[in-house]
């Protein structure tokens, strides 16, 4: 839910003229990716390219 708050942040950031509402922009962008959950992937989840053997 944060990250994509902080991808519409970054649409209103590119879209804005006013330097004063593009920092503004960023600064709520940078509160919602702090709020946000990162989520840990296990060595299991991911594959390099060429590892992928699928079934």
């Amino acid at each position: 839910l944060y990250r994509r708050a902080a991808t519409v942040w970054m649409a209103a950031f590119r879209e804005s003229h006013s330097q004063q509402e593009r920092n503004n922009f960023l600064a709520r962008r940078e509160r919602c990716l702090r709020k946000s959950s990162k989520r840990a992937v296990s060595g299991e989840e991911w594959y390099l390219s060429g590892n992928y053997v699928g079934a």
